[in-house]
């Protein structure tokens, strides 16, 4: 049986992108003070994604390769489980690893909608529009 230690070198080894150039994806900006977020999706146009580097406790997270460089991100949070809130610091922080094989002349274009609430508010939750503004880019060969 692998040990957790050997799993997690083997997934850290996979996350890695010899020879390129690649980023580490941040979504930002998503929450206000008092709000939790509870899902969100995310296509990214120009850009494959590499590796999920981290799944927040009690959500499921997912990674999908549309196709001619283009992918699409998503998460939420499991039932019974908490949303993710602003006060417990960057809730989507460096959370996936890109690819852009052309980062100069076909830039990464981001566009997709987070689920937000108020929290403990029995008002319906609202979608956000989510864009190349929520995100957040710094170069690394692997994952956190």
């Amino acid at each position: 049986m692998i040990s957790r230690l050997a799993l997690a070198s083997l997934l850290c080894l996979a996350a890695t992108v010899p020879g390129q150039a690649a980023e580490l994806l941040s979504i930002r900006g998503i929450t206000r003070t008092g709000e939790v977020l509870s899902r969100f999706r995310l296509d990214i146009a120009n850009a494959s994604v590499v590796a999920v580097c981290r799944i927040p406790r009690g959500w499921s997270i997912g990674a999908t390769d549309i196709g001619n460089g283009n992918s699409s991100v998503s998460g939420e949070a499991v039932p019974g489980a908490a949303p993710l809130r602003a006060a417990t610091g960057p809730v989507l922080e460096d959370m996936f690893l890109i690819d852009q094989p052309e980062p100069t002349a076909h830039p990464a274009r981001f566009q997709g909608t987070a689920t937000v609430a108020a929290q403990g508010s029995t008002q319906p939750p609202q979608d956000r529009p989510l864009d190349g503004g929520n995100i957040a880019l710094s170069a690394a060969e692997r994952c956190p």
